[in-house]
């Protein structure tokens, strides 16, 4: 076995260490990983992808965008919801999920597709292109997923745990998400 339960429980303590000491950094970075992992996953297991093939310069790009600025925006964007939505849950709940759906969500998925097709095209015209074909298609995907989890995240999980727990589920998201920017 690669990890016992000591080492899991040691790997936990070390990031809730972290998360108290540096939480931005260690919430950019757990981002970044996952992002990454979900691109490999995409790149190995759905696009069937050798070991010659493998771009570990795509994999570098999901590095990037996860840790600038998917952490640190999920961050500010979590930080804000519960400063902003006052009321107790289940309105408060339902209405943070719903702000995330329909402001952050839309935003995001813009940004990634636009970022992740420009910086493997260089070309305006292709991140037209790509908005143009598959925006539609990936938000309403996102709409099967996100309201689900990010009312279990808000309802449930605390704060500080809430991009540990969305960027798990967006592991799977991101390896969905690899696949779509890389099909051209």
């Amino acid at each position: 076995m690669l990890f016992g339960q000591e080492d899991m429980s040691r790997l936990v303590n070390f990031y809730v260490r972290m998360l108290e000491k540096r939480p931005l950094v260690s919430q950019a970075l757990i981002s970044g990983f996952l992002m990454t992992a979900g691109d490999v996953t995409s790149q190995l297991l759905i696009e069937k992808k050798t070991v010659k093939e493998f771009s570990i310069k795509r994999s570098a790009k999901f590095l990037v965008f996860g840790t600038l600025l998917v952490g640190p925006a999920l961050r500010k964007w979590y930080a804000f919801l519960d400063a902003f939505v006052k009321r107790p849950a289940p309105i408060g709940v339902f209405a943070k999920m719903a702000m995330d759906q329909l402001l952050f969500g839309p935003a995001f998925i813009g940004v990634f597709l636009s970022t992740m097709t420009y910086w493997t095209t260089y070309s305006t015209d292709a991140v037209v292109c790509k908005l143009e074909n598959d925006y539609k298609n990936v938000l309403f995907t996102s709409y099967k997923i996100w309201p689900v989890t990010q009312l279990i995240n808000f309802y449930i999980i605390p704060l500080q745990h809430r991009i540990l727990f969305v960027s798990t589920v967006a592991y799977f998201w991101n390896t969905y998400l690899a696949y779509k920017t890389s099909s051209q």
